[in-house]
Order: structure tokens, then C-alpha cells, then sequence
């Protein structure tokens, strides 16, 4: 394509357009407004980089009270605090609390725990943990990649009846 052919399809693009501004009534800019348009677009590309940069911040500090706060947190349960409540637990609850107790500074891990009960997976031994906890019999610490439960008799405000075994 020469250069006269492409002004003429110009020439035919800038007649076609301007009979579609004329059947929609809006506006097209003309050639000398496009360094505007595009001033424009490239400003408000960078409002909205800088606006998503501080959202991202905004995330990662988020992400990291959360994570603090579900470390150091303790029962998720409000009722779990209360002093001087009964709570009941099964007989296979209670001896891992008295495996904790007879542990050297009354903590273990699932790990721990899924060896002394003799499970095959993890599994069982976290939601037993994990439901203990919550129902604010033991404490929860994490150190390092490794959670660790803990009952201290001393500091406990609850009183545990064991259910008879069945």
C-alpha cells in the first residue's frame, strides 16, 4: 500500500467517523486532543497502579495481625472463658490430658499425641487437640512451623468431668 492509498483510507476513515459522531452525538477528538486523551489515560493508570499498591500493602499488614493474633489468641470460644465452669470430656480426652500433665513442661504435639494413642494419620490427634482446645482446656503455641498444646492445672478456671466410658 502506497502512500496515497493509505491517505484516501484514512481520509475514508476520519468520513466515517465523523458521520458516526454525528448519528450518536458524542464527541471524537480530534487529532490535535489525542496527547490530551492519552495524557489522561496515562495518568489515570498510574492513580490506579498507586491505588493498588496501597490496597496490596493494606493486605500484607492485614495478613500478618491475623496471623498474629491467631498465634498469640487464646480460646476462639468467649464461653471458654468463663471461670469456673464444668466442662465434660470423654475418657479418650482425659488421658490425653493426663499425657500432657505427665509430659516435662505439660506440652506436646500432635505428633506426640498420635503416638501415644497409637493412630495411624495426624489427623485424629489435631481435631482432639484442636477441639480442647477451643473448648478452652488447653493452650495453644505455635513455635516455629510446629503447634504445641499445653494444660497447666494451676493456671486452669475450669473444672473437667470426665464422661464414664461406655
Amino acid at each position: 500500500m502506497n502512500k496515497k492509498e493509505m491517505e484516501e483510507k484514512l481520509d475514508a476513515l476520519e468520513r466515517e467517523l465523523e458521520a458516526y459522531r454525528r448519528a450518536t452525538a458524542m464527541p471524537v477528538p480530534q487529532k490535535s486532543e489525542y496527547n490530551e486523551v492519552l495524557r489522561v489515560l496515562m495518568t489515570d493508570k498510574e492513580n490506579t497502579n498507586q491505588v493498588l499498591r496501597s490496597l496490596t500493602e493494606q493486605v500484607k499488614v492485614l495478613r500478618e495481625a491475623v496471623s498474629t493474633t491467631m498465634l498469640t489468641a487464646g480460646p476462639a470460644d468467649e464461653y471458654a472463658q468463663e471461670p469456673g465452669r464444668e466442662v465434660a470430656i470423654s475418657a479418650v480426652d482425659a488421658s490425653i490430658v493426663e499425657f500432657l500433665q505427665t509430659r516435662p513442661k505439660s506440652m506436646a504435639s500432635a505428633d506426640d499425641v498420635r503416638d501415644f494413642m497409637h493412630y495411624r494419620g495426624k489427623n485424629a490427634a489435631c481435631a482432639r487437640l484442636n477441639n480442647l482446645y477451643k473448648r478452652g482446656v488447653l493452650e495453644r503455641l505455635q513455635l516455629g512451623h510446629k503447634v504445641y498444646y499445653k494444660f497447666d492445672a494451676g493456671k486452669a478456671t475450669i473444672q473437667l468431668i470426665v464422661s464414664p466410658p461406655q
